[in-house]
């Protein structure tokens, strides 16, 4: 299924940002869906379509700069720094725009879906809208993989082989990012051989790494273009130090019962992107049925929504949870 393209803009560029459409403009439920580090929309189209064949119309994005074109250099074409967590934000809200102006519902109901990096901008986009009172405030949040604290958690045990691991790849990409197209190369290179040799790295080594290798061979990417993408990381470090927008606002909706959210993550991998008593707090508010928010853990690995056997069962519990269905999903 060809999608239908719908530019919007990003900074510094009016028409950066592409929206890819399924779906019937009459539905009443719409969905944007943004993924994160180092995909760009056709990682999450497979999923879309099989939404879209249920009656939700979907508009799918990716981060400002993640988006591939051939001969695009980006290095010169997008912004040096990468792009900040406000300035992401505001693509999603231009994205959300452009999703609406598609659909023929006076109010349409809408939802969020983020995966990976998604996950934080998504959660930020969405506290802050729901802060001002924007009227492009989702309705439900769906979060794949990564989940931030409850609103109510002080504070949480961490594992001190988690926090290695965790803070070693994103140094190494956020210190490859800032070294430039060349240099950077190395620096990656390196880093990661390090990584892989001490056993270091948070993702299921044969389902996870094996994604990536797939998308270098079909050539998706150049090189000096992954290592732009990784603006994500030093944005991450730049923002602990200056604006704190992750620490404010990459939290549960206030009011879970105003936008409940669901929460997706694969089971096979070394180190899990979420604090265990977030995923306790949501299962929680399923079991006492004071909301439909809920953590369902299927067995696969960081990008599940896209293995054979992780596929269907995310696809219902996410049209589930949108179409409000009343069957239940169990955890795997």
């Amino acid at each position: 299924m060809t999608p239908k393209r719908i530019l919007y803009p990003i900074p510094g560029d009016d028409e950066g940002g592409e929206l890819h459409l399924f779906g019937d403009a009459c539905s009443k439920n719409v969905a944007i869906m943004c993924a994160g580090f180092p995909d760009d929309q056709t990682v999450m189209t497979p999923l879309a379509i099989k939404l879209s064949e249920r009656g939700i119309l979907v508009g799918v994005m990716c981060l400002p700069g993640y988006q591939y074109k051939v001969g695009e250099k980006t290095w010169r074409d997008c912004k040096k720094y990468g792009y900040t967590f406000d300035e992401i934000v505001s693509c999603i809200r231009e994205a959300v725009k452009a999703l609406k102006a598609q659909s023929r519902e006076t109010n349409p109901r809408l939802t969020g879906i983020f995966h990976d990096w998604g996950a934080p901008v998504g959660s930020i986009w969405a506290n802050t809208c729901e802060e001002d009172g924007s009227s492009d405030a989702p309705d439900e949040l769906i979060l794949i993989d990564v989940l931030g604290p409850h609103r109510t958690m002080v504070k949480s045990n961490v594992d001190l082989f988690d926090l290695l691991v965790t803070i070693a790849y994103r140094f190494v990409n956020a210190l490859s990012f800032l070294l430039g197209p060349f240099l950077g190369v190395f620096s990656m290179l390196i880093g990661y051989g390090i990584i892989r040799l001490l056993r270091i790295g948070p993702l299921n080594f044969h389902k996870d790494l094996n994604m990536i290798n797939l998308r270098i061979q079909r050539n998706q990417w150049i090189v000096q273009h992954w290592i732009y993408m990784s603006y994500i990381y030093y944005q991450m470090f730049r923002d602990a130090m200056l604006d704190k927008k992750l620490i404010h606002y990459f939290k549960f909706p206030k009011d879970l019962n105003k936008c409940p959210l669901l929460y997706l993550y694969g089971t096979e991998k070394r180190v899990m992107f979420h604090y265990p008593e977030s995923v306790e707090i949501l299962q929680l508010e399923h079991k006492k049925c004071l909301n439909k928010s809920n953590a369902i853990g299927f067995k696969g690995g960081h990008w599940l929504y896209t293995e054979d056997q992780a596929f269907y069962p995310c696809l219902e519990a996410i049209s589930d949870f949108i179409l409000e269905d009343k069957k239940t999903t169990k955890n795997t």
